[in-house]
Parts: C-alpha cells; sequence; structure tokens
C-alpha cells in the first residue's frame, strides 16, 4: 500500500516505523553482531553502534536530524521484555 492508500485506511504510518521494522526483520542477526549495544538506524541499516544512549544521540545528531533516526537498544527478541503500563492512583498527603 502506498502512504496515501494507507491513510484513507486509517493507518497513518510513521517515517520511522519502516526503521523499527527493519530492526525486527534482522533482530536476531543484529543481535549477535551488537548485543548490548545501542544501534542508530536510518534508511533501514545500522549507520552506527554505541555504548550508551546518550553517546549515541549526541554523536548522531551531529550528522543527522534529529527525527531521521532510531536508537534501539540491541537484543535478542527471547530477551526482550514486554513494555507494561500500569494505572496507580496518586495519593497525596496534606
Amino acid at each position: 500500500m502506498t502512504r496515501a492508500e494507507n491513510q484513507i485506511a486509517g493507518k497513518i504510518i510513521h517515517p520511522l516505523q519502516k526503521e523499527f521494522h527493519w530492526y525486527l526483520a534482522n533482530q536476531e542477526a543484529l543481535a549477535k553482531r551488537y548485543r548490548g549495544r545501542y544501534l542508530v538506524i536510518a534508511g533501514q541499516k545500522v549507520i552506527s553502534d554505541y555504548q550508551t544512549i546518550g553517546d549515541a544521540y549526541r554523536t548522531t545528531i551531529k550528522t543527522l536530524k534529529p527525527g531521521s533516526f532510531i536508537i534501539k537498544f540491541c537484543i535478542s527478541a527471547a530477551e526482550e521484555r514486554p513494555l507494561v503500563i500500569r494505572n496507580h492512583d496518586i495519593v497525596t498527603f496534606g
């Protein structure tokens, strides 16, 4: 589907979604090479890898515009943990 067709179908595709899907499709191979590293992904390829997310971001914004890349901590699919968001009541005293 083209972007216009996706919008008509009610699916708005974020430009960086392609990068994330590329990561998922290649996750096992990437984990063998980059496990435990922060990957900078743009154009559906690994631009670079870093030990910390801060280093990845600070270095990458020198050459790429923020919003044109993703940074993903690289681990195998078996190591991934689902994101769980719980709604807790806020209790205030006073």
